[in-house]
C-alpha cells in the first residue's frame, strides 16, 4: 500500500511539473504574440495606416489587456479620426470603452469630452462631465470642459424690442408691434397678438386689449372686468387690482369692485398680499387697499422688477436713511444686509454697491459672498448673476468664474428652465437658454 501512495505521489508530481511546463510555454508563446502585434502595430503607425494599427492593437488586447496596449489603441483611434478615415459615431464609441475599462484615467476623459464639446454633442458631453464626476476623475482641463458644457446655451433667433420681467419667471414682451408672455420655458403662455397687454406674473391674470376698451381676463381668458380707453401703463394684475397710469398719475382699479380705489400716485407697485408699495410727495410708502397707510415706515426708495412687483419671498429692497436694505411686507427690516445702492432681489445673493462704487454680492443676512470688483452687477437668480466688466455684461457663477462671456450690452435674469434675455444692439433683446438648466 505504501508504494503505490509513492507512485501516486510521483505521478501527481509529474502531472503538475507537466502542467507548469505547459503554462509556462504558453505564456511564453502569448507574450511573443502580444509583442509581435505590439511590434506590427507601432510598425502600421509609421506608414500612417490607422485602421489596420487599430486591428493589430485589438489582436494584442485578446491576447492581454493591458494599459499599454489600450493606450496605444485610444492613440490610433485618435490618429484614425483625425486622418479622417474613421466615422464619427464609431470614434465616439471607441472613447466610450476606454472610459469605461479605465475609469480613472483622466486622460481618457478629457479626450471623450474635448470631442463631444467639439463636435459639438453637449448632450453626450454633459452626460459623460457627470460620469467624470461620479468616478472621481478631475484635472484642470476637466474642470475647464465641465463649466464650458454646464453653461453651454442656445439661442432664439426672435427679436423683441421690449422686456418687461416678474420674479415668477414670466416675460412679457414685444415684438415691436404686439404684446404676448412667455413663461420660465420660453413657451408662449399667453400669444403675441394684444396691442395692449399690462405685464404678467404666475397667476397670467392680465389687463389686455386696444386703445379704446381694456378688459382684465384671468387664466381661462375669463373677462373680469372692462375699462375705458386713456389707459397709457399698467402693472401687473394681483388681488384682482391692477396699477394703471391715466393723466400722468397711477391709480388702482379693483375688479372685484369694479372701479377705482381710492388715492393717485406718482408710482405705484403691484399689490401683494393686500399690500401695495406707492410713491406720494415724493416718498414711498406702503398702503391697504382702501388707501390707509400701512406700518410708519417712509423710503426714499424701493426696487421695482420690470414687471412692476416689488415684494418677493415677503420681502423688498427700499432705501431708507441714505442706505439700500431688505424689509418685509409691513416695511420693518429683516436683516443686517445694507449697501449704498442694490438690485432686487430673487431670495439668493443680492447685488449691492460699496461707497468706493464698486458691485459684489451679500447674502440675505448681510454676509459679503463676493467683494466689491465689478463696475455694475445684478442679482443671482437660479445659480447666475449678470456682471458688467468693461462696459459689457457676461454671466458669473457662485464660484464668482465668469461662465457666459461679457459681450452684451443688457441683459435680464435667468429663469427656472434656464432662459434669460440678452441684448447686442441697443432696443433689441432675444432669448439665451441654458442646455442644462439645474432647476
Amino acid at each position: 500500500m505504501k508504494k503505490i501512495r509513492i507512485v501516486l505521489a510521483v505521478f501527481m508530481l509529474a502531472l503538475t511539473g507537466m502542467a507548469w511546463v505547459s503554462l509556462a510555454g504558453g505564456i511564453i508563446k502569448d507574450d511573443r504574440a502580444y509583442g509581435k502585434a505590439l511590434a506590427e502595430a507601432r510598425a502600421l503607425e509609421g506608414k500612417q495606416l490607422y485602421q489596420k494599427e487599430i486591428a493589430a492593437l485589438e489582436e494584442a488586447l485578446d491576447i492581454r489587456e493591458t494599459v499599454e496596449a489600450r493606450c496605444l489603441w485610444r492613440d490610433a483611434w485618435q490618429l484614425a479620426w483625425e486622418d479622417g478615415v474613421v466615422a464619427r459615431d464609431a470614434y465616439l464609441d471607441a472613447m466610450e470603452s476606454v472610459v469605461k475599462l479605465q475609469p480613472d484615467n483622466v486622460e481618457n476623459w478629457e479626450r471623450l469630452i474635448g470631442f463631444c464639446v467639439e463636435a459639438e454633442d453637449f448632450k453626450t458631453a454633459y452626460a459623460c462631465c457627470k460620469d467624470a464626476e461620479e468616478a472621481g476623475v478631475s484635472s484642470g482641463k476637466l474642470d475647464a470642459w465641465q463649466r464650458q458644457v454646464r453653461y453651454s446655451y442656445s439661442v432664439n433667433g426672435r427679436v423683441y424690442s421690449k422686456i418687461r420681467y416678474s420674479p415668477s419667471g414670466y416675460n412679457t414682451v414685444c415684438n415691436g408691434d404686439k404684446w404676448g408672455v412667455l413663461d420660465q420655458d420660453g413657451e408662449w403662455a399667453v400669444d403675441c397678438t394684444w396691442e395692449f397687454l399690462s405685464p404678467v406674473a404666475s397667476g397670467l391674470v392680465r389687463l389686455t386689449g386696444d386703445a379704446s376698451e381694456l378688459r382684465i381676463v384671468d387664466n381661462k381668458s375669463v373677462v373680469q372686468a372692462i375699462l375705458g380707453g386713456g389707459v397709457e401703463a399698467a402693472g401687473v394684475v394681483a388681488d384682482g387690482i391692477v396699477p394703471v397710469l391715466e393723466g400722468g398719475s397711477w391709480r388702482y382699479y379693483d375688479s372685484a369692485g369694479s372701479g377705482y380705489l381710492p388715492g393717485s400716485y406718482e408710482e405705484a407697485a403691484a399689490f401683494a398680499g393686500g399690500i401695495a408699495a406707492v410713491k406720494e410727495g415724493g416718498k414711498w410708502k406702503l398702503t391697504d387697499k382702501n388707501g390707509s397707510r400701512v406700518g410708519d415706515a417712509e423710503f426714499e426708495d424701493i426696487k421695482l422688477y420690470g414687471s412692476g412687483e416689488y415684494l418677493y419671498d415677503g420681502a423688498f429692497v427700499a432705501k431708507s436713511g441714505g442706505a439700500y436694505g431688505l424689509y418685509d411686507r409691513q416695511g420693518e427690516p429683516v436683516a443686517g444686509i445694507s449697501g449704498d445702492d442694490m438690485d432686487v432681489s430673487f431670495g439668493e445673493w443680492i447685488a449691492c454697491r460699496d461707497p468706493g462704487g464698486k458691485w459684489g454680492y451679500m447674502d440675505k443676512k448681510g454676509k459679503v459672498m463676493i467683494e466689491p470688483q465689478y463696475d455694475e452687477a445684478k442679482s443671482f437668480s437660479n445659480g447666475l448673476a449678470a456682471v458688467c466688466i468693461d462696459g459689457m455684461w457676461g454671466f458669473i457663477n457662485e464660484d464668482n468664474e465668469l461662465v457666459i462671456e461679457n459681450r452684451f450690452l443688457d441683459t435680464g435674469y435667468f429663469t427656472s428652465g434656464g432662459l434669460c434675455f440678452v441684448s447686442e444692439v441697443s432696443g433689441e433683446y432675444y432669448m439665451i437658454t441654458l442646455r442644462f438648466p439645474e432647476r
